[in-house]
């Protein structure tokens, strides 16, 4: 009797820690849709984005699928919850241990990674492409016979970098930590000689990044972009399908010039901007500014996404607003005497200002002493958005 007892209690042991062991290693997860509906909350799970000096400056790709999944949200009548994750390398891991429901962020198609998860129908398609700095000397690929390709730490760019190093001695793989669009901005100032990216990271980070040129593209291998959920979640991917289908301009990244009916469809309006001490700056982590904080207060009463859009120069805005770069110039903008183009319009002013001369007393005392008597201050201006 002790010995049957005993071997009961062996067994129920063992059978304890293979149930934790499992757990463990296979985190168990609410991704099936009937289970995310009652929890009324989606989990997006979407790689940290760093940007050039800290302020993001143009829609990213995954700015646009972030818009576009809190869209398919509201579609189960779920609240959208975005999980970041450090890196893109995190991205599918993070996924398949349970910490969210889907996951985002110019995810391409690819065997093995299918064997690990489900993926979407494609919501665009991409291919890679090799670029270096405006002034490198190879112009293609039969001009490029040595130098050092950066490819971000387990992106697909690694291994179509490893490929095209193969064989040839002379051509170096830098395998980053960083990220993509901080490897890009580093071709752009010299701090890396090449890289591997997708093209269509390249298009939108190239506007504020032009000291890059593309020496070859590799659309020999056209890839699917899509959206990526656990294997269990077939009745999710399928109400995802049909959201893709049904919604193909939300994920279209090319120049638009909608008005606010469909600017609210695509949950995203795109604020183009100065990154100044008055509009928009960072300060102790946080994104601030007057303009900012305006729009995006607008922006979160309107159930949409606030993207910042920032032209290399000031002069840049009115043309960047008329090609369809944004959507609302957000920046200080006073009225013009004379229109300033015969496409744009102003709304009511929301503040008003005064313009001073400002002059450096030391350089130049006698302009200071005619200054000092006149009024340094000009007529009221309105500011408008």
């Amino acid at each position: 009797m002790r010995k049957i007892l005993f071997l009961g209690v062996i067994l129920l042991l063992v059978a304890t820690a293979f149930y934790i062991t499992l757990h463990l290693i296979h985190p168990q997860s609410d991704t099936n849709l009937d289970d995310i509906v009652k929890r009324g909350e989606l989990r997006i799970l979407v790689p940290q984005e760093l940007y050039v000096n800290g302020l993001p400056r143009a829609a990213s790709i995954t700015q646009v699928e972030i818009a576009a999944a809190c869209a398919f949200a509201e579609t189960l009548k779920v609240i959208p919850k975005i999980v970041y994750v450090e890196k893109f390398v995190d991205l599918l891991p993070a996924l398949v241990n349970g910490k969210g429901d889907m996951a985002i962020g110019n995810i391409t198609y690819t065997e093995k990674r299918a064997k690990q998860i489900l993926f979407s129908d494609p919501i665009s398609q991409t291919y890679k492409i090799l670029i270096a700095g405006s002034t490198h000397p190879a112009n293609s690929l039969e001009d490029f016979n040595a130098g050092t390709i950066s490819v971000e730490w387990g992106t697909i760019s690694e291994r179509t970098a490893q490929k095209l190093a193969q064989g040839k001695p002379n051509i170096k793989v830098k395998v980053s930590t960083e990220l993509v669009g901080n490897i890009i901005n580093g071709v752009s100032i010299g701090d890396h000689e090449l890289a591997i990216c997708d093209h269509n990271v390249y298009l939108i980070q190239s506007t504020y990044t032009p000291e890059i040129k593309i020496i070859h593209s590799f659309k020999d291998n056209i890839e699917n972009v899509c959206w990526a959920v656990n294997q269990n979640s077939h009745n999710l991917v399928q109400h995802m399908n049909q959201f893709i289908a049904s919604n193909k301009k939300l994920f279209d990244t090319t120049l638009s010039t909608d008005d606010f009916d469909k600017i609210k469809n695509k949950k995203m309006i795109r604020m183009i901007t100065r990154d100044n001490p008055s509009n928009y700056y960072m300060y102790a982590g946080g994104l601030r500014g007057f303009e900012y904080d305006m729009m995006k207060k607008f922006a979160e009463e309107n159930g949409i996404q606030l993207v910042m859009i920032v032209p290399p120069r000031w002069r840049d805005m009115n043309d960047w607003l008329v090609y369809g770069r944004g959507d609302v110039i957000a920046a200080s903008v006073t009225r013009p005497d004379t229109p300033a183009h015969p496409q744009l319009d102003f709304t009511i002013p929301y503040a008003f200002v005064n313009e001073c001369v400002v002059i450096a007393l030391r350089q130049c005392p006698e302009k200071y002493q005619r200054f000092k008597r006149q009024s340094l201050f000009s007529t009221p201006k309105k500011l408008l958005l």
